[in-house]
């Protein structure tokens, strides 16, 4: 293709989609099929080119554009390279990304839901969405993304959107009365995340604090339950709430920590749906002076197992073992072990 071609194919065309291919790579070939059954469904809505890479009269395209592996998918909004993927990109994945394209006129990592046709669709295609909610584009909301483009890295096959309450309407459609008024009402910063799984909303929790997106990860690592069994203060605790748990619970586990001193929030969510008797707390240390009452010199983090309300064992001052955490776990659920 000449460059005075593609030149006027770009001026004259609002979306244009390039797969570049060779004919001796073995993943172009399974690329291939994929690319031609798109552009027949997308035909009225973009421009798809075959590009060889290995063709001199080409060479001009795969300079200008650095192709350093193929296939290389290309998608052109408005005269400009909005995103490039490099590999193979399943049928499913290629049409979404498609429609972020038509709809939001550019790809990012995590697209905009635009209107219910798109979140339809998306929900059609894929087994697992992580669908996050928001009204400002604030430092809470980058801090966020952030963190959900992390774990969009590590879990490919989980489609990772986002939609602003301001902008759809639809939303109005999935969201109860009072989340959606609170929401789309509120004069700061507010945000929801919805978990997906086979069509189905599994999980859904408003994030207040930053550490409750920690809770993407643990649905994913945990097989994608419908709820968590942990109990979460991020506030810390009173007193009384803290007798109340030891009294009301037969087994109780406590992770009480600062900063980042805590087993991981997947882990410990593991542990619950594993260990359904007892009960499993991760408590931010937060107006808690009270508690040297009941243990002396507190070093965070700290680990505590009661059993019939007695403390059972204690670990302090440093990440505790997997290993000697399942061995007392077994041991505070054993009758015949007591302290």
């Amino acid at each position: 293709m000449k460059q005075e071609t593609f030149n006027s194919l770009l001026k004259n065309n609002k979306f244009i989609i390039i797969d570049c291919f060779t004919n001796w790579c073995g993943p172009c070939g399974i690329m291939k099929p994929i690319f031609k059954n798109v552009s027949e469904k997308y035909k009225d809505k973009a421009i798809f080119l075959l590009l060889d890479a290995d063709l001199d009269e080409n060479s001009w395209f795969v300079n200008k554009y650095f192709v350093m592996s193929i296939p290389h998918i290309m998608f052109f909004c408005n005269e400009k390279l909005v995103y490039e993927h490099s590999g193979i990109i399943e049928q499913p994945k290629f049409e979404y990304l498609i429609d972020s394209l038509i709809y939001n006129e550019k790809i990012e990592q995590i697209n905009e839901i635009a209107n219910k046709l798109h979140f339809d669709s998306v929900l059609e295609k894929f087994e697992y969405i992580v669908l996050l909610i928001y009204n400002n584009e604030g430092k809470l909301y980058k801090k966020i993304i952030s963190i959900l483009e992390k774990v969009a890295n590590k879990y490919r096959d989980i489609l990772f959107v986002k939609s602003n309450i301001n902008a759809h309407p639809f939303l109005k459609d999935i969201l109860n009365n009072d989340t959606y008024n609170s929401l789309i009402n509120s004069t700061n910063d507010a945000f929801q995340i919805l978990l997906y799984k086979s069509k189905n909303l599994s999980m859904q929790f408003n994030i207040d604090n930053i550490d409750m997106v920690d809770n993407v990860s643990s649905w994913i690592y945990n097989n994608y339950p419908n709820e968590f069994k942990t109990k979460v203060y991020l506030n810390g605790i009173t007193e009384d709430e803290f007798n109340n748990i030891i009294k009301n619970n037969k087994f109780v586990f406590m992770n009480i920590y600062t900063g980042k001193k805590k087993i991981k929030k997947y882990k410990i969510d593991s542990y619950a749906l594993n260990y359904t008797d007892i009960l499993f707390c991760l408590i931010k240390f937060n107006n808690m002076d009270w508690l040297q009452k009941y243990i002396e010199n507190i070093k965070c983090p700290i680990f505590l197992f009661y059993k019939n309300s007695n403390l059972f064992y204690s670990y302090m001052g440093g990440i505790i073992k997997e290993n000697l955490l399942l061995d007392y776990i077994e041991k505070i659920k054993n009758d015949n072990y007591n302290i």
